[in-house]
């Protein structure tokens, strides 16, 4: 039996909280939203953590700078969370501590991607 896949690119992120929080899709992808707010952010942060079919999560060239620590909680939280690509969204060296911690207590992500971003990791 294969797994069937829905692949679901958000052009907004009304329209990316709407495709998670539905409950069905299994990757996500929201690219090029530099316009997103903390309440936008604290929104997403919300129903990925109470999604329980999400396996990739792609939000790269957006904003997530402007309040991280919900989205690294909830990226945490998740159970069913495998990859998820932040390239190119300005995460500072404080977002980057906030996702470690989340690395450290969800196993079940395998890969995650951050390329390109502001952050300067010793």
């Amino acid at each position: 039996q294969t797994e069937t896949k829905y692949l679901y690119i958000a052009p907004d992120a009304t329209g990316l909280i709407d495709c998670i929080s539905n409950n069905r899709n299994t990757k996500v992808v929201m690219w090029n939203v530099p316009t997103l707010t903390s309440k936008d952010i604290r929104s997403i942060a919300r129903v990925i953590s109470e999604n329980d079919t999400l396996k990739e999560f792609y939000c790269a060239h957006s904003n997530l700078y402007v309040d991280f620590e919900p989205l690294a909680k909830s990226l945490r939280d998740n159970s069913s969370i495998e990859i998820v690509n932040l390239k190119y969204d300005d995460l500072r060296p404080n977002d980057v501590k906030h996702l470690a911690n989340a690395l450290q207590h969800n196993k079940k992500l395998k890969r995650v991607f951050l390329r390109n971003n502001l952050a300067r990791v010793k």
